[in-house]
């Protein structure tokens, strides 16, 4: 048998976390997990069959009793542009006002004025068909 030396390696410890999204914003989101995230973890927020964003853990809370007891803040390491269909752009564009719904596609809009839409005043909030799905793993 041959044993062969590598010198000095750096490598990383990988392991999936279950996470619940339950915000995204252009520049991070909120999540929830079963196990404690701490603060400067660094991971691969996969939604649905997206590439997935890069993201660090800014701040997490302990929710003893909940079903995922574990709340963590994070933030997208922009590592490069994002595309349209990643999770940073669907969120932008959300932000933005863009209407990329079916509704907005379609010109509908559930106001009582026929001429202005959710997303020319308020908050625009993302529902799950926007961002594929509400769980994901880090």
């Amino acid at each position: 048998m041959a044993w062969w030396t590598w010198g000095r390696l750096t490598g990383a410890l990988v392991h999936r976390v279950p996470v619940r999204v339950v915000n995204v914003s252009a520049r991070g989101c909120l999540i929830q997990a079963a196990a404690p995230l701490l603060p400067g973890d660094v991971g691969l927020l996969e939604i649905g069959t997206d590439a997935g964003e890069a993201v660090r853990v800014c701040h997490s809370v302990a929710r003893p009793g909940a079903p995922l007891p574990y709340c963590a803040g994070t933030e997208f390491l922009v590592l490069d542009a994002a595309s349209p269909t990643s999770i940073r752009g669907r969120a932008a564009r959300l932000e933005s006002g863009e209407r990329t719904g079916g509704l907005a596609r379609a010109g509908e809009n559930s106001g009582t004025s026929p001429t202005t839409t959710k997303a020319d005043g308020g908050p625009v909030t993302a529902d799950r068909s926007e961002l594929a799905g509400d769980t994901s793993e880090l």
